[in-house]
């Protein structure tokens, strides 16, 4: 190969090499985002023909003023509907600015979030599933749901709807939060349960002989009764009221558990204590 074609071959690789190096680039990050969230830009773009080593970036908003002047910007948005132009004008002295921008679309997080579907009063022992369900919230990335102790899941605990089984004996709170970032908004609502079952127990004696009592409402009736105790294997039932003919010479605790007619026990079951006389 003579110098004349070996010299026209090195043009045309440093015309490629320049060419790909000036490659034009745009600004990378999402398109679309909500309000709140944070997003990651960046703009790797190359100034034609330019050999001076500094170069300068400048990053905006909507034509406002820099917020950054590196080769990338971290963009937290505001809770506005909007479509905003995010703007990377890159410099070096004696070189050609070059000005890339990009548009985002920003959906907002607007509206109060409200249940739809709720449950506020149970029966006794019901564990049957309760659906309960909220609106959702534009501009909402995430549902997070709190519930009693003791009640469980059926399914998905994430979306607007919920599934929930009770334990039939405990109530309390529901509530949704819906979220996305730093933006946040609750619904709250009550379940209460009807006609609880309640029970308390008295020890009475005298000397070494005594009772115990045991005194319930609520749930449905008729009521069965047991008193257990694990130490001593004692286990009587299904009386209210026990006789005991020798008072132990240390405090002895009972357990007593009542039931219901529909089979559901008092929960938690009683603790009873007989304690010696001195």
């Amino acid at each position: 190969m003579n110098l004349k074609k070996l010299a026209k071959l090195l043009s045309i690789i440093c015309l490629i090499i320049i060419t790909a190096t000036n490659l034009p680039a745009q600004i990378s990050g999402p398109s679309t985002s909500y309000g709140g969230e944070t997003d990651y830009y960046t703009d790797f773009q190359t100034i034609p023909n330019c050999q001076n080593d500094g170069i300068y970036f400048a990053w905006s908003i909507d034509g406002g003023g820099t917020i950054s002047t590196s080769v990338s910007v971290h963009i937290t948005w505001p809770n506005q509907c909007a479509t905003h132009t995010v703007k990377c004008v890159i410099s070096s002295p004696g070189c050609q600015t070059i000005t890339n921008t990009k548009q985002v679309s920003v959906t907002c997080f607007t509206g109060n979030l409200a249940f739809t579907q709720t449950h506020s009063t149970i029966s006794y022992c019901n564990k049957t599933p309760l659906t309960f369900s909220v609106a959702g919230v534009t501009g909402a990335t995430s549902y997070t749901w709190v519930y009693p102790t003791g009640w469980t899941v059926s399914g998905s605990s994430t979306g607007t709807t919920i599934i929930l089984v009770p334990d039939g004996v405990h109530d309390g709170t529901i509530s949704c939060v819906a979220s996305n970032g730093s933006l946040s908004s609750t619904a709250t609502t009550t379940v209460t349960i009807s006609n609880p079952l309640v029970a308390s127990a008295t020890v009475t004696h005298t000397g070494t002989t005594g009772t115990v009592n045991i005194t319930a409402s609520g749930g449905n009736t008729p009521y069965t009764y047991q008193l257990l105790n694990i130490v001593t294997g004692f286990n009587q039932g299904p009386q209210l009221s026990y006789s005991f003919t020798s008072v132990p010479s240390s405090t002895y605790s009972y357990i007593g558990i009542v039931t219901d007619h529909t089979g559901c026990n008092l929960t938690p079951s009683l603790i009873i204590n007989i304690v010696p006389q001195n």
